[in-house]
């Protein structure tokens, strides 16, 4: 039986790092009479359910969400997974062409199994040591680096199976609290027959998919993203 006082601890430091989060976010939402449509679906992620859900473009922010419409424009102007572009090193982009050609081929589990070991093959390399500063690495500058953190990993695995066919609406970009490293992380989730998969640069082996309520012990949802939507989750709001 887990402690009350531990719980409370915990709780605490979800809601510290959602504050960190909103700190970064620094966003104003719209009101009720400024919505012309009706809002997706809620989203339930590590047994959580999102408690409010805007267009990414109403939502006005300097932080996270405004990083992730600067990665989608500068992915849109250098997109490291078209035919031609240079961005990879040769022997990457080898491995990706051989991947490309048997993608068609694959189940939709061996599709994420195969971008998301494609991806974690890159060193990991925290912003301030390769930025000196917070910062989110669209998949070109990724991939030419051949480094980057977390955030750059679920970008680019978001954007390579987006470029593959894959749906907006069965991807997202997740921000978590990691409960047990007591930090943010990033990680890309995609849907297949009802079920959300993981796609974690912490993963091992480095294809390992996993179904997001096996890992409710570990992350704590924050924010949510795809390219039109953001869900808030507690915590956040």
């Amino acid at each position: 039986m887990v402690p009350q006082g531990f719980k409370r601890k915990q709780r605490m430091r979800v809601l510290a790092f959602a504050g960190t989060i909103l700190f970064l976010l620094a966003y104003t939402i719209p009101g009720a009479a400024a919505e012309k449509s009706a809002p997706p679906a809620p989203l339930i992620l590590f047994g959580a359910q999102s408690t409010n859900v805007y267009p990414l473009d109403r939502v006005k922010s300097k932080g996270m969400i405004e990083y992730w419409r600067t990665v989608l424009h500068k992915h849109g102007e250098n997109n490291a997974f078209a035919s031609g572009n240079n961005s990879m090193s040769q022997p990457v982009r080898k491995q990706w062409e051989a991947l490309t050609a048997k993608f068609p081929k694959l189940s939709q589990t061996q599709q994420l199994q195969t971008i998301s070991a494609f991806i974690n093959q890159l060193p990991g390399e925290s912003d301030h040591i390769g930025y000196g500063e917070e910062h989110w690495a669209y998949p070109a500058e990724f991939l030419s680096r051949y480094r980057g953190d977390c955030k750059a990993y679920a970008a680019a695995k978001y954007l390579a199976l987006r470029h593959l066919g894959w749906p907006e609406e069965a991807l997202w970009l997740v921000l978590v609290f990691h409960l047990s490293h007591n930090e943010g992380h990033a990680v890309g989730a995609a849907q297949k027959d009802g079920q959300i998969f993981i796609l974690d640069n912490l993963s091992r082996p480095k294809d390992l998919i996993m179904p997001h309520e096996k890992q409710a012990s570990i992350y704590r949802p924050v924010l949510a993203f795809n390219e039109t939507t953001v869900w808030f989750f507690p915590g956040t709001q």
